[in-house]
């Protein structure tokens, strides 16, 4: 037998194997219906002397652990084989996420597998060592399918296109020029604003470029809010059953959802639920309501609906922002009026559903009853939360939430993935893009993980652009951003990344969400800057056909909607991934690093759009800041 002074020395010394009885072998644990069964099986190394292996699985609800004894059999002189097959009913009652690890007995004591490196199993001879997740859902719980095919397009209204001929409140100032004008900012980062300067786009003008639109491979639009609204954003809302005025009013809305529909494009709309506007009909705190607002008395049947500390001046704001007071989510009438009426309106004009803003601070109860409400008028539509960081463990106000136990929500943005993109195109850290997808592959529910939305630039960041381009804008003040822009150099470096980071996007587990002339090299730094006009007859036109080529093509592969991924390398500058189903394998290569990158298959392929064929083993060569799509042989 061969001895080791450490167990650590030994190389490999554990293999996992993973068997679900639902969806094959893997080497990680990661999310599962409770009607799955799996069976485990751990190969040690004969030179630790390991008597017995014990799985343990503790509920993150209760804290109590339970351990399940595995059955040593087969092997080889080298290896002993412990096995166990554990139906997920007789781990838990319920659906939950608990927390993983095995704890074996050595010849050197209790050694503990640590899970600290994605996929990979270390030895540790600390019971506090890090566990790895295992996420058990509702078999139940299901997703919407429509919006997994396709392309999502978010709008911020007010700069997208002008159309129509809508009022202009008293107060309103508009920029007449569209194509230069700068929005309003305030001197010193982070100042207060009226936000009350508008560029004139409607819900009109959105319909107007609905071809547009759907010429990038768009089955989903998501708008920024629309309900009436003293700013130019409209997340401080006023009434939640009227579409502003100044965007076209509800019939503009309803004849978008109209002429979307004609081209199998759903609208979804943004819920600003955990806030109010100041100046709204519920809280009035300028008089431009009806006096029966929170703000106007005690006895105002809104008044239960916000926190004062000191009536009626001091009050719960978001981010101690005066201008928006927070709401009671938890509140009984306040969910029965969401929930009731305004889901009601919108689900009978025929929206596709909601992401809801700020969804960490929303209540379980209001993010239950919303879903119920939605889902008992439209079973299709969708329920997207603004979650920025891994939903499925996510901790808010010290309280694990509970996403996707099939109650709550149906996925959410994914800003993980975003940072891991930006890593990889404008950095080259191919490994932190292998580990974040892989991590959210093993962590979210395959149902949540197919339509996550996958944002590069969203209207709370800057421009993908100006990020890839790798000029940063922090050290700038206001207004010496409200003129700055990209040098020829850095534009030019910003695209070729992009184009990359793109073809990425487009790759990978969930559904891609263009913002706003992204697809046109719109550049712009922080809040307002990345709110600029769109470039209408100024855009980027090799990148804008760079979008629509790969919009076609996600609309015409399945397994580029529903796929299984495996990574088959990655390193400095390069990733190289599989999407596969039973009938096909897609191979995505994309290179952003200095030098070429080379690899080789061991199946023929031919790429997707210059039909080139590859034999098996035959080098594939990618320049710097190139990427290639091919189709395997099956």
């Amino acid at each position: 037998m061969l001895l080791y002074s450490d167990p650590r020395s030994i190389p490999s010394p554990l293999r996992l194997h993973r068997i679900s009885a639902m969806r094959g072998e893997a080497t990680r644990f990661g999310a599962f219906s409770r009607d799955d069964t799996l069976t485990l099986t751990l190969d040690v190394h004969r030179a630790l002397g390991c008597t017995a292996v014990e799985f343990c699985v503790c509920d993150d609800d209760s804290g109590l652990t339970h351990t399940f004894p595995l059955v040593l059999g087969g092997g080889d002189y080298l290896w002993d084989r412990f096995t166990i097959t554990l139906a997920l009913t007789d781990v838990t009652a319920r659906d939950g996420l608990f927390w993983t690890r095995f704890a074996l007995h050595t010849f050197y004591g209790p050694l503990y597998t640590d899970h600290r490196t994605v996929g990979e199993l270390y030895l540790s001879a600390s019971p506090e060592v890090p566990t790895e997740q295992l996420t058990v859902y509702d078999a139940a719980y299901d997703t919407p399918a429509w919006i997994t095919g396709g392309i999502m397009y978010h709008v911020f209204v007010d700069r997208f296109c002008r159309g129509g001929n809508p009022p202009c409140r008293a107060d309103a100032v508009i920029v007449e020029d569209w194509e230069n004008g700068t929005p309003e900012f305030a001197e010193e980062r982070g100042g207060k604003l009226s936000n009350t300067t508008f560029f004139g786009g409607t819900l009109w003008g959105v319909a107007e470029k609905i071809d547009y639109i759907a010429s990038l491979g768009v089955r989903c639009i998501y708008l920024s809010p629309v309900f009436e609204a003293n700013s130019n954003h409209k997340y401080d809302t006023g009434d939640y059953l009227r579409v502003d005025a100044m965007f076209g009013g509800d019939a503009a809305l309803q004849a978008l959802i109209e002429q979307a529909k004609e081209r199998e494009i759903r609208i979804i709309l943004d819920g600003v639920f955990n806030h109010t506007g100041d100046d709204s009909r519920y809280f009035n705190r300028r008089g431009n309501y009806p006096p029966n607002g929170a703000c106007d008395s005690p006895e105002s049947p809104y008044y239960p609906w916000y926190t004062f500390h000191r009536y009626p001046d001091r009050y719960r704001c978001w981010w101690d922002i005066d201008i928006l007071p927070a709401v009671r989510s938890d509140n009984a009438d306040y969910r029965r009026f969401i929930c009731g009426e305004v889901a009601k309106k919108w689900g009978e004009m025929g929206i596709g559903g909601w992401r809801l803003d700020v969804a960490d601070e929303l209540s379980p109860v209001f993010l239950e009853d919303f879903r119920r409400a939605v889902k008992d008028a439209d079973p299709d539509a969708v329920i997207y939360g603004e979650v920025w960081e891994d939903a499925s463990n996510k901790i808010a106000y010290g309280v694990r939430r509970r996403y996707f136990r099939g109650k709550q929500l149906d996925s959410v943005m994914n800003y993980p993935l975003r940072e891991a993109i930006i890593a990889f195109a404008r950095d080259g850290d191919g490994y932190f893009l292998r580990d974040t997808v892989m991590r959210l592959v093993h962590h979210y529910p395959p149902q949540v993980l197919r339509m996550l939305m996958n944002s590069l630039g969203t209207h709370d960041t800057e421009r993908i652009l100006n990020v890839l381009a790798g000029k940063c804008g922090d050290d700038y003040t206001n207004r010496e951003l409200s003129t700055l822009r990209l040098t020829p150099e850095e534009r030019e470096l910003g695209l070729a990344r992009l184009r990359c980071a793109y073809a990425a996007l487009i790759c990978l587990p969930g559904v891609p969400c263009i913002y706003y002339g992204d697809e046109a090299g719109m550049e712009g730094w922080r809040d307002p800057f990345n709110r600029l006009p769109y470039p209408w007859g100024r855009e980027e036109q090799e990148l804008l056909a760079h979008y629509r080529r790969l919009g076609a093509l996600r609309t015409s592969l399945p397994a580029l909607a529903v796929g299984d991924i495996d990574f088959l390398d990655a390193g400095e500058g390069h990733v190289l991934f599989t999407r596969s189903t039973p009938d096909e394998t897609l191979i995505c290569a994309v290179n952003v690093g200095g030098g070429d990158y080379s690899f080789n298959l061991d199946r023929s392929c031919m790429d997707v759009f210059d039909q080139r064929q590859y034999t098996p083993a035959e080098l594939i060569r990618l320049q710097p800041l190139e990427w290639k799509i091919l189709r395997g042989a099956e």
